[in-house]
């Protein structure tokens, strides 16, 4: 036992010799190495990237509104009686001063028989066959004419006896006979002027009276209004559709208070009209092209024309109105109808666009990654005008730059990048042969 003890001994120092070389060897790799991994760089994040480009960028409003008729009418009957025919019902499309309704005539046929009798009465009386113009001289009448040479004798026959009576060659009598012959011819002619004159406003008077009864007559048969377009129609015919019948035959109608008979509306143009937040009181101007959509017709695009704005703003809603003209040659519009209409606030004819997956949001903040010497950098943007696939973006970017479209998840500003060149994952700006729209819904 005693001699074992030596041996471990010497033993345990001859390996704490040998292990301390190597221990310290060990100690000084591992150093090396790790500061080895602190000097190596990250590996850059690979990405895709896309230019940003100019575009045209349309700013628009979407309003909503209703349809109704460039003008729109409710015939009533300027006389009393009972209908005796319908020529027209809903649905039919009438010329102006087409006759569409008949009411009975016979009591209006005959007040206009009793008002040529009675004119022909007047014009016995005044002594004349023809109905006088207004130029008519009653000094040509007969009995004026008549009165008249009575009267011219009678003067002449005075001046001889006046003369004779003067030499003492006529009696006192006979002069004074003379004389008063003279004065009744003189009232007779006065008298008689009166009287054509009496006789000749009776025979106006009785002008007049058939006038209005045949008047009456005519106004039995309801005609459609008659109708001056303005510019508006160009070329285009007016014409009417019967929107509502609210007779029937035999049915009495009077003229006050007056009955409903039809409602009219032209179509061929109709009217669009809308509430516009006050705004866009500024961008909403006369002649602004306006483009109506309705849901019958999800494929068409009606043109417009804005053709009145109201200088008011109500103060309840803060809008004002406005009111578009719409083209409907093929009346597939109706009046009364629900429509959407678009119009062009304001044009960007080089707004800068990017693709969609180049924006990215968080927090509140919308951003986009531009590649800028191999490495990342951030730019804070508002957003625009919106394409398919593509925006537009406001603030910080030129016209050419590259920004990140795929791989931002990992990055941040100043991060390094490598961009893929595979032109197969490589995401290019769509392209769109229209301009972008900003569309602003009310």
């Amino acid at each position: 036992m005693t001699k074992l003890l030596p041996r471990l001994a010497a033993a345990s120092l001859l390996l704490m010799t040998l292990a301390g070389p190597l221990c310290l060897s060990g100690c000084q790799k591992g150093e090396a190495v790790a500061d080895t991994k602190a000097d190596a760089k990250p590996d850059p994040i690979v990405v895709t990237t896309a230019p940003v480009e100019s575009r045209k960028v349309e700013r628009r409003a979407s309003v909503v509104g209703t349809l109704s008729g460039f003008e729109e009418f409710t015939m009533t009957p300027k006389v009393e009686g009972r209908v005796a025919s319908i020529l027209f019902d809903v649905g039919d499309r009438v010329d102006p001063g087409t006759v569409m309704l008949e009411l009975d005539s016979v009591d209006y046929r005959l007040a206009v028989d009793e008002a040529e009798r009675g004119l022909e009465t007047e014009l016995a009386r005044l002594g004349t066959a023809q109905v006088p113009n207004e130029s008519f001289d009653i000094e040509k009448l007969p009995s004026v004419t008549r009165a008249r040479l009575v009267m011219e004798n009678a003067k002449r026959r005075a001046d001889r006896i006046n003369t004779l009576f003067r030499s003492n060659a006529a009696s006192e009598d006979s002069h004074e006979q003379a004389q008063s012959e003279l004065d009744v011819a003189d009232a007779t002619l006065k008298q008689t002027r009166l009287d054509a004159q009496t006789a000749l406003a009776g025979v106006r008077h009785r002008q007049a009276q058939l006038a209005t009864a045949r008047q009456k007559l005519a106004e039995t048969s309801l005609t459609a209004p008659r109708f001056s377009p303005g510019k508006e129609f160009g070329e285009a015919a007016v014409q009417y559709v019967v929107a509502k019948r609210m007779v029937s035959v035999s049915e009495m109608v009077r003229a006050f208070p007056s009955t409903p008979v039809f409602e009219l509306v032209i179509d061929n143009i109709l009217k669009f009209r809308t509430a516009i937040p006050e705004r866009y009181l500024s961008q909403v101007r006369l002649g602004q092209m306006v483009e109506i959509r309705v849901e019958a017709w999800p494929d068409r695009v009606f043109p417009a024309r804005v053709s009145r704005i109201e200088p008011t703003i109500h103060q309840e809603s803060r809008t004002f109105l406005a009111e578009a003209l719409v083209a409907n040659p093929e009346h597939k519009l109706m009046c009364g109808g629900f429509a959407k209409a678009e119009a062009v606030l304001d044009e960007n004819a080089h707004a800068l666009a990017v693709p969609l997956d180049a924006i990215v949001q968080f927090a509140g903040v919308t951003k986009v990654f531009r590649v800028v010497n191999d490495a990342a950098e951030e730019v804070v943007v508002r957003l625009g005008g919106r394409g398919p696939g593509w925006v537009e973006v406001i603030g910080g970017l030129s016209a050419g730059d590259s920004v990140v479209t795929s791989g931002h998840s990992k990055l941040s500003n100043g991060t390094s990048v490598r961009i893929r060149e595979s032109l197969d994952d490589k995401p290019t700006l769509p392209a769109d042969p229209k301009p972008a729209v900003t569309a602003a819904r009310h």
